[in-house]
């Protein structure tokens, strides 16, 4: 029994990594960029309503934590709208907004990987058990996202980001994966401010 106590220890953050998002992202700052941004609207550009609504949700949850005033499209703009240029402008000009993000979904894919088993308790032993084991099959899923800033005072982006998320089994886990990576780039970038 105390044999499956350690075990069960050994593997429980193993297990609990595997099931938790992890994204990766590749991101772009305008290198002119100098402003400030206190205020954005954050518009997810998904068809799906439930998936739109947690993308803009959380991300807006965690630009607050972080000390900025931010606000979803979806109470501005409601759900069915696509707005002209001027209509847009009009929004973000009546509401104060220093810059606009826009998250955008662009595709995912599953995948599948071999891991093959092996003994833990010497290097010898683990290599000649690795030649006699069968192993297990891991699925993954990949999503990829597109995230943009757009500020009042220039047409053209001052951030851009590529992300790619992996096994996110729900898509709270998904979003929030993906708005923290969103929200230390833009961080780390300087293009915000960490005010808290």
């Amino acid at each position: 029994m105390k044999y499956y106590k350690f075990l069960a220890v050994l593997l429980f953050p193993i297990i609990f990594q595997a099931c938790t998002a992890t994204s990766y992202i590749t991101d772009w700052r305008d290198p002119s960029f100098s402003g400030t941004i206190k205020k954005v609207m954050v518009v997810a550009l998904m068809k799906d309503f439930e998936y739109r609504l947690s993308y803009e949700s959380e991300i807006v949850n965690i630009l607050k934590e972080a000390g900025l005033d931010a606000e979803t499209s979806m109470n501005l703009m409601g759900v069915e709208n696509k707005l002209s240029k001027e209509e847009l402008i009009y929004i973000l000009e009546k509401g104060n907004f220093d810059a606009l993000l826009a998250v955008k979904y662009t595709g995912s894919k599953s995948y599948t990987t071999y891991m093959p088993f092996g003994s833990f308790y010497n290097w010898y032993s683990s290599g000649f058990d690795y030649m006699y084991s069968s192993g297990y099959v891991e699925r993954h899923t990949q999503v990829n996202t597109e995230a943009i800033i757009y500020t009042k005072s220039s047409e053209d982006a001052v951030w851009f980001a590529s992300i790619e998320t992996t096994n996110a089994y729900s898509r709270e886990d998904l979003t929030k994966s993906l708005a923290l990576k969103i929200a230390n780039s833009l961080i780390d970038n300087a293009i915000i401010k960490y005010s808290k």
